[in-house]
């Protein structure tokens, strides 16, 4: 060997050139927008929990009366907190106990929802009453949009048909759709980033609030939601060609007769 070919095999390798072009910066922008997201919703989420600290310190009644106030919020942490390292610990073993990890997150799911469909009820007013009026125009000759897209309201309608409760009939709607998005988002991140995190993906979908809540609401979320999941798993799934494009674009069409808001994901496909 040469003293150049030995000198050359000594310099260390070269680093890669950092990508660049429209497809780089547009992802870049995207992640600094997810971020600037999340730290606006932990400065809110902060300034209410001052709030409610100021107001618990305010109350009268002594030791006893701030216990009172705390005491929920504290044992609901700490059995999210048991119930994410309970997960970690089960999806990084065995196929018995990944089984676990999995109906842990599921059986969360449905109780989560369940109760809070059991404590709270779909308003009279506003949003939630605008798609229940809608979906009863569509069990109807003459049906009425009411400026909203049709597809929410659509599945509204085919459980009114058959449901006479109708905040029941909406629970149940939000119920499923929830289920089918957990499983999607276990699937999705299990394909990403291991087994372990696609148990861990599932109870975090289970226990996250907005989307629980979520449930005892007559309103599109839940079911855009799951579409958007379904998406992004047709994207990481399937190799780039016309039938992944096409199974991209007919999430994309879904969505919009979902939420007027949906094409401004395209670009995060």
């Amino acid at each position: 060997m040469t003293e150049d070919a030995v000198a050359d095999a000594r310099q260390p390798d070269a680093e890669p050139a950092e990508p660049t072009g429209p497809d780089h910066i547009l992802r870049r922008l995207l992640i600094w927008a997810g971020i600037a997201t999340l730290a606006v919703l932990a400065a809110l989420a902060t300034v209410h929990l001052l709030s409610d600290l100021s107001a618990v310190f305010g109350i009268r009644g002594g030791r006893s009366a701030v216990v009172g106030r705390l005491m929920p919020t504290l044992l609901v942490g700490l059995l999210g907190l048991a119930l994410v390292l309970s997960v970690a610990w089960l999806g990084g073993g065995s196929r018995r106990r990944y089984a676990v990890a999995i109906a842990i997150g599921l059986v969360a799911l449905i109780v989560i929802r369940i109760f809070v469909s059991w404590q709270f009820d779909s308003g009279i007013r506003g949003e939630p009453q605008v798609y229940k009026n809608m979906a009863e125009t569509f069990l109807t000759p003459v049906w009425d949009f009411m400026g909203r897209p049709p597809g929410y309201a659509a599945l509204l309608a085919g459980v009114f048909a058959v449901v006479d409760d109708r905040q029941t009939a909406a629970e149940i709607v939000n119920l499923v759709l929830a289920l089918l998005t957990g499983l999607v988002v276990f699937d999705l991140a299990r394909r990403l980033y291991g087994a372990r995190a696609g148990a861990l993906g599932l109870l975090a979908y289970a226990i996250w609030p907005a989307a629980a809540l979520m449930t005892a609401v007559s309103i599109p979320h839940i079911a855009f939601d799951l579409v958007v999941a379904a998406t992004a798993w047709a994207a990481v799934t399937t190799r780039p060609g016309w039938k992944g494009d096409a199974l991209i674009g007919l999430g994309m069409a879904i969505a919009q007769y979902l939420r007027p808001t949906a094409p401004i994901l395209l670009p995060a496909y």
